[in-house]
């Protein structure tokens, strides 16, 4: 599982939740960098020493690269791989209109939560994919 915040304590917070049902979890502190997370999986998933994240977790609004541009861009790169399993995307924000919510499911993000996220909705999601 991968988590994607530009806060610290937000990752931190997150990966409490998580830890509730002792869910193993990286964290990067922005796009660009899950971007590299996941490059790094693509090769040890083809050297057969690892396998693709299950769960990726990001927050909306990050700079440089936001949440809608990563999930399309981590969607892009693992496609592209050649990998047929691709990631149940999240997105964790604080906004709550109607057009954000849009654009994080155009962007191919499956669920969308509102911080301060619900530890139980959370975990019930992440636990759902986590047992398929």
């Amino acid at each position: 599982m991968l988590v994607v915040d530009d806060t610290q304590i937000n990752i931190e917070i997150l990966k409490d939740i998580l830890g509730i049902s002792a869910i193993l979890c990286d964290s990067a502190l922005s796009g660009t960098i899950a971007l590299q997370m996941i490059q790094e999986r693509i090769l040890m998933v083809k050297e057969g020493t690892g396998e693709i994240y299950k769960v990726i977790l990001l927050d909306f609004s990050m700079p440089v690269m936001d949440g809608p541009a990563t999930a399309m861009e981590l969607r892009r790169v693992i496609a592209e791989s050649g990998i047929e399993e691709q990631p149940y995307i999240c997105c964790c924000s604080a906004y709550t209109e109607d057009n954000f919510i849009e654009e994080a499911f155009e962007a191919g993000m499956d669920k969308y939560f509102t911080k301060p996220v619900n530890a139980d909705l959370l975990l019930e999601a992440v636990k759902f994919v986590l047992d398929q």
